[in-house]
């Protein structure tokens, strides 16, 4: 590898897509049972309706990313896409459904083999850093390419992460860091990187000790779906979703994970609305 630019490292940082896009895709690019790789290129290349990946994602968690790595001049975001491959925010792509599910995208095996290429589109130099807080299958999907190796060493990654038994720096993080951060566990990975681009390792030394000093954890109580609803409709007015997932969750004290809450609360909306 060559020295760095200049003496300036640069900061790899890869986001996760998401699944909502602010156009809707084609039939041929739409991943089934019966699409192969071969196919998803060949569709990929015949699309006129081009857009800006960074326009084109409208799910909260990436949208947020990116605009955090924006303060940043050493910063280059890359998008880990399940129909793309690796690209940058401004890469124009066309919109497409595909997601690491089994029979819903490529293998992970073939994540590489996409259209916009993988791991081989980074031009490391020495003193550069790839780090990464997105879930766990996007991370499978580095592991998979045959670039990997080359790459592993720059990589920092969550101890919570696959990439954590062969990447070059482990960032311990407690199973608690959530209650700290305030964080609902959709959020979780966007607070990671906000932490990381803000203060570093020192950030996340005293993420650690913070969780690992907080009192014994309260066991949350089961409930059933009907109470749930119950708790969510006495519940309404907290306002955002984030809110009352945390009103349940920590206040109350109730065993309800973010999707059952979001689910019931949305149900119960859409009921409010037709009477």
């Amino acid at each position: 590898m060559e020295a760095g630019r200049g003496g300036v490292m640069t900061i790899y940082i890869l986001v996760a897509c998401s699944k909502s896009k602010t156009a809707s895709p084609p039939l041929d690019l739409t991943w089934s049972e019966s699409t192969n790789l071969t196919q998803w290129s060949q569709a990929w290349s015949k699309q006129k309706g081009i857009h800006k990946a960074k326009d084109l994602y409208s799910g909260r968690s990436c949208r947020k990313q990116i605009e955090l790595c924006s303060d940043y001049e050493n910063v280059d975001v890359r998008i880990i896409s399940a129909g793309a491959g690796l690209i940058s925010p401004d890469d124009m792509i066309p919109p497409y459904e595909a997601t690491f599910l089994p029979n819903k995208g490529p293998d992970l095996t073939e994540w590489h083999e996409l259209p916009m290429g993988g791991l081989g589109n980074i031009n490391l130099l020495e003193g550069d850093k790839i780090v990464s807080f997105a879930p766990g299958n996007y991370h499978r999907a580095l592991l998979e390419d045959p670039h990997y190796p080359r790459v592993s060493k720059f990589i920092v990654a969550a101890s919570t992460s696959p990439l954590s038994v062969s990447c070059g720096f482990v960032i311990k993080v407690h199973s608690r860091s959530r209650e700290v951060l305030g964080a609902a566990s959709i959020d979780l990975n966007t607070r990671y990187l906000e932490l990381y681009l803000h203060k570093g390792l020192k950030g996340f030394e005293d993420l650690y000790s913070d969780a690992a000093g907080l009192p014994p954890k309260q066991k949350r109580r089961r409930v059933s779906e009907t109470e749930l609803k119950e708790v969510v409709r006495d519940n309404m007015e907290v306002g955002s979703l984030n809110a009352l997932v945390r009103r349940i969750r920590d206040d109350l004290q109730y065993s309800a994970s973010y999707e059952r809450i979001r689910e019931i609360r949305s149900r119960l909306r859409s009921q409010e609305s037709k009477s």
